[in-house]
């Protein structure tokens, strides 16, 4: 029985020493003074407008490049013909009575030259990732293929 009872005592500083090390490693409280807490939830708010306004961006890029590739495969068989005019001026004219001034003829066009310039999807992928919606419309307007963008 004595040996039992010696090693009760032995194992009892053992586990005092195991419940400091876990109190030791406990986190510190935060520091939850009303200006670092209002300075976090502004970062918080500021993180989530960025990435929501990443994914606006990445989503209205792959729109406008699926438009341009069903107008351009579908409709002008990858060639600029004079009647894709006429069918530009009336599928603009429904969609923008419908969604508003983004469907004008001149967007329209600029995504049909979108899906002429790159026509991989993957590439498109790749630059939706990489590029926003102006710098992949300068990219369209100044004719610039490039398989891979480089960073800017």
């Amino acid at each position: 029985m004595k040996k039992q009872a010696s090693k009760k005592a032995a194992l009892s500083p053992a586990k005092s020493k195991t419940a400091a090390k876990l109190r030791a490693r406990q986190l510190p409280a935060p520091d939850v003074s009303a200006d670092n807490l209002l300075t976090d939830i502004r970062e918080l708010i500021a993180g989530a407008k960025t990435r929501v306004a990443q994914a606006v961006n990445t989503g209205q890029l792959l729109l406008n490049w699926h438009i341009g590739n069903r107008i351009r495969t579908d409709i002008l068989g990858e060639k600029r013909a004079d009647y894709g005019k006429q069918i530009v001026q009336t599928l603009s004219a429904q969609l923008a009575a419908e969604y508003g001034r983004g469907y004008s003829c001149a967007n329209i066009f600029n995504m049909i030259r979108f899906a002429e310039v790159f026509p991989n999807r993957e590439i498109v992928q790749t630059l939706s990732r990489q590029l926003g919606l102006s710098s992949a419309a300068r990219r369209i307007y100044n004719q610039i293929p490039r398989g891979m963008v480089q960073n800017q």
